[in-house]
């Protein structure tokens, strides 16, 4: 199992050294990110966000729309595993939306979707902050 996972690591890497061209788009190259992100954690969506010079994060790529909308929600209400680990630095594990810390993100995140978002952040470095998340029906 080991090695399988090694050979597809390895795989996404070279795929994302490729478009280390010039020309090559960056919106493309942090949608190709996002995928190769559900695959390699075996998640049901990924988003990725990057903070502007401001420090204001913004939504840049997501495997799903679903992704998108609760990445989206999280800017709007500025609360959620992907802001807080932002502004702390830190890694974040919510086990659920639903009780949790951000009342706001679960009364319309489950106002929107069925079922429940499952967070993990990755890691938050510098500007960057992403999350994967699973629905769960």
């Amino acid at each position: 199992m080991a090695a399988r996972v090694d050979e597809r690591l390895a795989a996404v890497f070279v795929e994302l050294a490729d478009t280390l061209v010039a020309g090559y788009d960056l919106m493309e190259f942090l949608q190709v990110l996002a995928e190769r992100c559900v695959e390699l954690l075996e998640v049901d969506a990924a988003g990725l966000l990057l903070a502007g010079a401001d420090g204001s994060l913004r939504l840049v790529a997501a495997s799903a729309e679903e992704a998108r909308v609760v990445e989206l929600l999280q800017l709007q209400h500025d609360e959620g595993p992907c802001p807080d680990s932002y502004r702390s630095g830190l890694a974040v594990i919510a086990v659920a939306v639903v009780g949790g810390t951000w009342p706001a993100l679960a009364t319309v995140v489950l106002g929107i979707l069925a079922g429940t978002f499952f967070f993990t952040i990755l890691s938050p470095i510098t500007s960057y902050t992403g999350y994967s998340a699973s629905l769960k029906t």
